[in-house]
């Protein structure tokens, strides 16, 4: 049975390592940090036929993007997956509950403990016909000191899966024996102090009057996280007729969102072709859309649980000890074995004993012993073969390893714990019976800073067997190459169009530093690379994926540092745009009006899930010497963040210096596609050293609130720092511009729901940013959502829509914006209107008139669900003179990473027919493929 293990990413500035273990019929996930379904689409890999997904380390750098990955499993119809990690996995799945949910999905969790390795049974933590997969805890240091006085500062929670019950209420009892607290246990009830000396579910628990999760505690905690997980995806058997439903549901999104629709740079480049015109959408086709199954494209979320909307029980590794950062985080090191291979069958033997054909013989293949009759002198006796009289010498299970040394101090518990582990030492013995056992072939290093170089690290390399390949994963010694380099190859094209707008992404292909001049490195050492095929059975060098190589269009070009050839067609139409701008600001007067110099960069665009091209929805305002906000946080913003303005620290400004002048981040709605990279901002503004001078503010939803407090108990995301520097939040509700808008009560639960607080946090934001107001106002989306209103005390005002269909709201409230920022996710033909109308967003046109109506003097489109929106017609006015009031706004699209100031919005409205065309000339195989929209619009 062969087997490869393949790199899909490593460490860049938008990528983490993940490593995907992959047999004919069966893929294993090693990590799911940020951007892995993004990675996925732009490589060649797929997650199809995936039964597990393994987690060194829970939170941002290895996991943050575990949500996206599972909806997309779920997407894919996979049935269930294994997910296996350290301590507080489960507690991180359930955090997700109020943005997470696929009903046909079964998640089981398993939180691996953090004994001691010699008193770890040597008990795989997966195994099935493919692999068996052992996971050795690494305490780092700073951790594994508590364990000198003993363990009993440490939390142990229960390793064991969920367990599916034959109900599919989440709410009905787990057990039918008598119960003999069943009295105090019933609806008038209230919960008992004592709850691990009770022997009850937390089902029943949960409808005991008064009850609060925060009051569980060990294994009771750990169940009620578990029922939290098996909420989110309960794989809830569809009936008859539902199965019918989805069916058609599957066909129209082919038609109308999936494979069979071009986008529509993809349909003008055909147009010529076509023969038939296209269908025309009555009422009846937009009713279709309004009525199940296309109503919902998944089941509504079961009856809430009582005390689901509640905080989850606090989850903390050791008792009055935070390890919820780099130095303290335990992390897990991952041993892949795979199977066993059999010998050949030796027919020559079989036929000298007489073996019959057929079942004997399979019989011994399988390792069985037999019995049959044979002529022996003439004499029939019965003979019996046992399998190693007929077989030959079976081969010894290959082995892969993956080791995740975040810090230094996480070294000398990797070489202790291996040579205290049972299962683990063998991989470095070089004793006959253990090389029988296993025969490690790669082990992937996935390494810290400064880890590496230390003698430390290298004495433990050189202990493996020679012929042992070592793939190192490292920042400090390996390049840091573009990932995305579709739509980085868009963007070098963009630059030669308007270089201060389009700039070309940071990168760099060389190392600095050479992991080839650390002494005494294993001679089997390389830099891992992303598309590179390990195999482990047969075992030989890695392979480069030669396709993906040269379907990289950008470094080739990026390196010649020259102009780029462009096509005859579209150098003319960079060069009539180029010619358009200089005479209009010949013939015009174009003032330096309030906000001109107010930066927008777009750092994810796409409608709920990205693409080659584009992120998922976050744009930065930048005001000059006051600061920047965030407007929502795709999963991926990060990455954009520090692609666009570079990690490297010898340079200034940097992506450091841009996150330390973040002061505000907005929140419009909880779709994952909104916020699903709100957490690694925040913890990687919390690592920041020196730290920042100032608070950051988040204006958000109190599920947004709930979401992240029960996220920091598993990483420092800032939440509970000083107030100089810590991050404050603010209620969107609270801020609502109607002043006669009933504000939601939140009672003093929680600290940061205090609406008083709100109300005087905003001032302080305001003052920091130069602002006369911030606002927000309820826009109508499928899950509460509002739009963001920020007025600066310079005369300028920015309106955000969030995602709404038309809202009259947002006119009356955003009345005469300097420019309006609007969701435009679909196009304007019948057919994409009616899925607008269904899904609660926009088309092209809708945005458009809103901001229209609201006398907006600059529109900027974002959200889209194609590869790239159609671009305006030709009977959109053009801009007028300043002084004529009568004008129509700027309108303008945005592109991801590019820099558009207030006052140049102009100037993208005469470029959208050569960045058109541009585009035209880079349609690549699979573009006509759209984003579906269905990945996280979950019907609350």
């Amino acid at each position: 049975m062969n087997w490869s293990a393949n790199v899909l990413s490593t460490v860049t500035s938008d990528t983490e390592p993940t490593i995907v273990i992959e047999f004919d019929s069966a893929k294993y996930i090693f990590n799911a940090g940020e951007n892995i379904n993004r990675t996925f689409i732009q490589g060649r890999p797929n997650w199809k036929k995936t039964k597990g997904i393994f987690i060194t380390s829970v939170g941002t750098q290895r996991a943050s993007g575990l949500a996206g990955m599972l909806m997309t499993l779920g997407d894919a119809n996979l049935g269930q997956i294994a997910v296996i990690g350290p301590q507080g996995l489960t507690h991180f799945i359930a955090a997700m509950r109020k943005y997470v949910f696929r009903s046909n999905l079964t998640v089981n969790p398993k939180d691996v403990p953090l004994l001691r390795p010699s008193s770890h049974a040597s008990n795989p933590v997966y195994k099935d016909e493919h692999v068996t997969v052992y996971a050795l805890p690494l305490l780092p240091d700073t951790l594994g000191s508590l364990f000198d006085d003993g363990s009993e500062k440490l939390h142990e929670v229960s390793a064991t899966p969920v367990k599916r019950k034959r109900s599919s209420s989440a709410e009905s009892s787990s057990s039918k024996r008598p119960n003999p607290l069943s009295e105090k246990l019933n609806p008038e009830s209230h919960v008992p102090r004592n709850l691990e000396d009770h022997n009850v579910s937390v089902e029943e628990l949960s409808r005991a009057v008064g009850f609060n999760p925060q009051d569980l505690q060990g294994q009771l905690a750990q169940r009620w996280r578990e029922v939290m997980v098996r909420a989110i995806f309960p794989q809830v058997t569809p009936t008859a007729n539902q199965k019918v439903e989805q069916e058609a549901q599957h066909a129209s999104g082919k038609m109308v969102g999936g494979k069979g629709k071009k986008s529509s740079t993809s349909q003008k480049h055909e147009s010529a072709k076509q023969t038939t015109p296209a269908p025309v959408a009555g009422p009846s086709l937009v009713q279709r859309f309004r009525s199940p199954p296309f109503q919902n494209y998944r089941p509504r979320r079961p009856a809430a649980i009582n005390g689901q909307d509640e905080q989850l029980p606090p989850f903390s590794l050791v008792r009055d000890a935070p390890c919820n950062t780099v130095e303290t985080k335990p992390t897990l090191a991952y041993a892949i074995v795979g199977p066993r291979i059999r010998g050949k069958f030796d027919a020559a033997k079989a036929k000298a004993l007489q073996i019959p054909n057929g079942d004997q013989r399979r019989s011994l293949t399988q390792g069985l012993t037999i019995t049959f009759k044979a002529k022996e002198d003439g004499q029939m006796v019965e003979r019996t073969v046992r399998p190693e009289e007929v077989m030959g010498a079976s081969e010894a299970p290959s082995v892969a390893l993956i080791l995740d040394t975040p810090t230094r101090g996480h070294i000398s518990p990797l070489t202790s714990s291996f040579e205290e582990s049972p299962t683990f030492s063998r991989f470095l013995s070089s004793a006959e019976k253990d090389i029988d056992e296993c025969s490690v072939r790669t082990v992937f290093h996935i390494c810290g800073d400064d880890v590496l170089e230390d003698e430390r690290y290298i004495s433990f390399m050189n202990r493996f067997a020679p012929d042992v390949q070592h793939v190192i994963s490292s920042k400090q010694h390996g390049p840091n190459p573009v990932t995305f380099t579709s739509a980085a190859f868009n963007q070098l094209r963009l630059s030669q169009l308007d270089a201060n707008i389009f700039r070309i992404p940071t990168y760099s292909l060389n190392a600095a530093k050479s992991h080839e001049a650390i002494p005494n490195i294993p001679a089997n050492s390389s830099m891992m690379r992303a598309n590179a095929r390990h195999s482990i059975r047969p075992f030989h060098p890695p392979v480069y994926d030669k396709l993906m190589e040269e379907k990289d269009l950008f470094h080739p070009a990026a390196e010649v540092h020259a102009p780029l050839a462009l096509s005859d067609l579209t150098a003319k139409r960079f060069q009539e745009a180029k010619d358009a701008v200089v005479q209009y600001s010949l013939c015009s007067s174009i003032p330096e009006t309030p906000g001109s110099n107010v930066i927008i960069t777009p750092l994810g665009t796409s409608s709920a899930v990205p693409t080659k091209y584009r992120n998922v929805s976050s744009t930065l305002v930048r005001i000059p010497n006051y600061g920047s906000i965030l407007l929502d946080t795709g999963e991926g913003t990060w990455g954009q963040f520090a692609r666009h303005f570079g990690t490297s620290e010898s340079m200034s400004p940097n992506a450091w210096d841009a996150l330390r002048e973040l002061k505000c981040i907005f929140i419009s709605h909880l779709h994952a596609d909104h916020h699903g990279g709100l957490a690694k901002i925040l913890a990687m503004r919390s690592r920041l050293d020196p730290p920042p001078t100032e608070p950051l503010y988040l204006i958000a939803q109190s599920e947004v609130f709930l979401y992240i407090h029960e996220y920091a108990d598993i990483e420092d995301l800032g939440l509970n720092r000083s107030s100089e520097n810590g991050v404050k939040c603010i209620l969107s509700d609270v801020l609502h511009v109607n002043t006669r808008q009933p504000v939601r009560t939140y009672g003093n639960a929680y600290h940061w729901l205090s609406v008083p607080e709100s109300q005087r946090l905003v001032g302080e934001l305001c003052k920091t940013l130069g602002l006369q107001s911030f606002g927000t106002v309820d826009v109508n989306h499928t899950a509460p959502c509002y739009a963001a209103l920020i007025k600066h005390i310079e005369g300028w005002s920015v309106v955000f829509s969030g995602d709404t269909i038309p809202t009259d709201r947002l006119v009356w409230a955003g009345k005469g914006a300097t420019l309006l920022i609007h969701e435009a996710s679909m196009g304007d033909d019948p057919t994409e209107t009616a899925i607008a109308h269904v899904k609660r967003h926009s088309t092209f046109g809708q945005a458009v008139d809103i901001g229209r109506r609201m006398k907006a003097d600059n529109i900027l489109l974002t959200h889209f669900s194609a590869r790239y929106p159609q671009m305006p017609p030709s009977g959109v006015p053009q801009p007028y003179n300043e002084k004529d009031s009568s004008r129509e706004p700027f309108l303008a699209l945005a592109f991801d990473n590019a820099d558009i100031k207030i006052g140049d919005v102009w100037k993208m409205n005469m470029y959208l027919q050569a960045i058109e065309q541009s585009f035209l000339d880079t349609v690549e195989e699979g573009d006509d493929e759209q984003s579906t929209d269905v990945q996280v619009d979950v019907p609350l």
